[in-house]
């Protein structure tokens, strides 16, 4: 399958979601009082030459304890293209010693290839966390993330904010413990 087929399967799918999903649910819910919530994304540039990723931490009143961003050369398909930025948040949140983590995209089958390599290495760093629990978030609940990856695009080299966030992102924070 390629990209436009499976952007246009997702998008109908996700467009059938949303019409039944409360509304509620489609805003970003922080996590429980002393667990912090990940929240990873990925972007494609329009003429897909390059792929950003982006990741973002915050706490149970919506203050930012980290976000990162890594342009990365593009991959073949959009569930490995996920799982690429999941292993970049997951790798970042470690290193900066956040481990009592994290709600990220739940998946419950396998894949062959590439993709399961990144699947499993998300899945061993996850044992290295106090705390993990894997949710799918709908791009409105994951705005931060996605405002991430597009500024990714522009860079070409990893950039990490700790306890702040880049300007562009800060309003979309701020709208988000508002809720």
């Amino acid at each position: 399958m390629g990209f436009l087929e499976e952007f246009l399967k997702v998008n109908e799918r996700e467009h059938v979601r949303r019409e039944t999903q409360p509304m509620a649910a489609r805003s970003w819910n922080p996590p429980e009082v002393g667990r912090w919530r990940l929240n990873t994304n990925v972007a494609f540039s329009k003429d897909r030459t390059k792929m950003g990723l982006g990741m973002i931490v915050r706490d149970s009143v919506g203050e930012v304890m980290m976000c990162a961003t890594s342009p990365h050369t593009p991959v073949s398909n959009v569930v490995q293209a996920e799982g690429e930025a999941m292993k970049f948040g997951m790798q970042y949140a470690y290193e900066a010693g956040l481990s009592n983590l994290i709600s990220l995209v739940k998946g419950s089958s396998s894949v062959r290839g590439h993709t399961q390599i990144i699947v499993d290495e998300i899945i061993n760093k996850a044992g290295l966390m106090n705390y993990v629990s894997f949710k799918f978030a709908y791009r409105s609940c994951n705005k931060c993330a996605h405002s991430l990856t597009k500024l990714a695009l522009d860079y070409d080299e990893v950039l990490v904010w700790m306890e702040e966030s880049p300007e562009a992102v800060t309003p979309l924070v701020l709208a988000d413990s508002l809720i």
